[in-house]
This record gives structure tokens, C-alpha cells and sequence, in this order.
């Protein structure tokens, strides 16, 4: 599931709401406001930080991610296993 940051009015009280909302996508999302009985008026795609992936990402270099990829891809598409694959591009990588 997707994070998404909304804006919307209430209807009846005609003020403003920020929050965020989990769906599997923007119209989803959309539904499940107006579900709550808000007119959505801003849907945005939220920080992917909250995962395992979205925290690493903040502390890998995007050039240590691509690098590490591509490395990756090439000893699988070879033909090693996945976890010989790791060992190997482990061995290789200067960064920790």
C-alpha cells in the first residue's frame, strides 16, 4: 500500500483538512476520503520513508544504489543464486 497526503474540505463545516490516508492508489484514495464525508481537493503521493527500503534510501548514494543494481543483475541474469549473487557484489562493494 501507497502513502498519500490529502487536503480536503467538510462540507458542512467548510473547513480545511491535511492527513494521510493508505490506499493502493490515488482513486482509491480519493473513495476512502469521500467515504469519510470529505471533498478531496489535493491527493499527493506521500514520503516512501515509512518502509525498510524508504529509510535505507536516505542513507545509500544514488550512485551506490545503481552501481549495486546493476551488479546484481548481471551475476543473476549469469545464472548464480540469488544469495551467491549478494556474496559476490558484497565482496566487490567499497561502501558499507
Amino acid at each position: 500500500m501507497l502513502s498519500y497526503q490529502y487536503t480536503a474540505r467538510n462540507p458542512a463545516t467548510g473547513q480545511q483538512v491535511k492527513a494521510t490516508v493508505e490506499a493502493e492508489s490515488e482513486a482509491a484514495a480519493a473513495k476512502l476520503i469521500s467515504g469519510q464525508g470529505l471533498v478531496p481537493t489535493d491527493i499527493r503521493l506521500g514520503s516512501t520513508g515509512s518502509g525498510f527500503t524508504g529509510k535505507l534510501g536516505s542513507r545509500i548514494k544514488s550512485k551506490d544504489r545503481v552501481l549495486f543494481s546493476r551488479q546484481l543483475s548481471t551475476l543473476i541474469n549469469a545464472g548464480l543464486p540469488l544469495l551467491q549473487a549478494l556474496r559476490s557484489v558484497n565482496q566487490q562493494t567499497v561502501s558499507k
